[in-house]
């Protein structure tokens, strides 16, 4: 029986010499998820939302010199020149960035439009944003799958998510809530969600509440929420209904 040959560490066959003027390069794996979330952690670049119209790159700069060393700060214009809101500013090093965040983020600003806050966050590219966003809808459609949810509309935009909870929770306890804004306003869109931990209280709540005025001049709209892939699926039924018998529409000329 032939010994097995030596283990060798990656130290050993790293740089080694394969053929004349040939050497290896040997690095140890590293999970791509794991390597993302270490980057991320020692982030510089931030992405600073809601800003008022007027904000130039110099008072961008001014609000958060303190923090530490920056090498920019710009807001975002359109093709007219006109600022969209948004900008970036990029420290020079991590433990600052961490400070402005900690500081600025969520909190009134006169960078921000009188009354509203400023979203101070850590910037990810487009690729990050998307995987963010597809791990927010996977954790939401898994509460979905777990508690009832309800979609409620036709209330007043000056209802605040407190305000929906406390009218809701007369029914059973609730597990979220959320009313849906505006991005760049921060007004409600007149529409949220609400679920329940329990379908009883649910069901009551959608009984007692649907078509009532309580939270505002219109009649409360309160149904149980569909997941998307059902709204998709509903949308291609009542497609498939329209369309005439024997397919679409045309034929031979």
């Amino acid at each position: 029986e032939k010994e097995a040959p030596p283990r060798q560490s990656v130290e050993d066959m790293n740089d080694a010499e394969v053929a004349e003027g040939v050497k290896l390069t040997v690095e140890r794996y590293k999970n791509p998820a794991a390597v993302r979330e270490e980057q991320a952690k020692q982030f510089t670049n931030l992405y600073v939302k809601n800003l008022a119209p007027n904000v130039s790159d110099d008072q961008l700069m001014a609000a958060f010199k303190d923090f530490g060393g920056i090498t920019s700060a710009k807001v975002r214009a359109d093709e007219s020149g006109k600022p969209m809101g948004f900008g970036f500013v990029a420290f020079e090093d991590h433990e600052a960035a961490v400070k402005a965040v900690e500081a600025l983020n969520d909190k009134e600003s006169p960078l921000a439009p009188e009354g509203q806050t400023l979203s101070v966050k850590r910037f990810m590219d487009k690729k990050e944003r998307n995987r963010a966003r597809e791990q927010a809808y996977r954790e939401r459609q898994a509460q979905y799958a777990k508690y009832p949810n309800l979609y409620v509309k036709n209330f007043d935009d000056t209802v605040t998510e407190q305000q929906l909870k406390e009218l809701f929770e007369q029914f059973g306890e609730t597990v979220s809530v959320r009313v849906q804004v505006d991005p760049f306003t921060k007004i409600s869109r007149g529409f949220g969600f609400v679920s329940f931990k329990e379908h009883a209280a649910a069901d009551k709540a959608v009984r007692e509440l649907a078509g009532s005025r309580i939270l505002g001049m219109r009649p409360l709209f309160v149904t149980y929420a569909m997941r998307r892939d059902a709204r998709r699926q509903q949308f291609e039924d009542m497609q498939k209904k329209r369309m005439p018998r024997g397919g679409p529409m045309g034929g031979p000329m």
